[in-house]
């Protein structure tokens, strides 16, 4: 499972960590994407 953020969401951040997602090289070219994360399904 993939998702990309923006820098000012903290908070959704520190979530994102917490449920096992790891911060990734960037996988979009989105405008408003700052921070792409990953975690294995299963």
């Amino acid at each position: 499972m993939r998702l990309d953020t923006r820098h000012d969401l903290v908070e959704a951040r520190a979530l994102y960590a917490k449920v096992g997602y790891a911060e990734v090289e960037p996988f979009n070219d989105e405008q408003f994407a700052e921070h792409w994360f990953a975690k294995p399904l299963g």
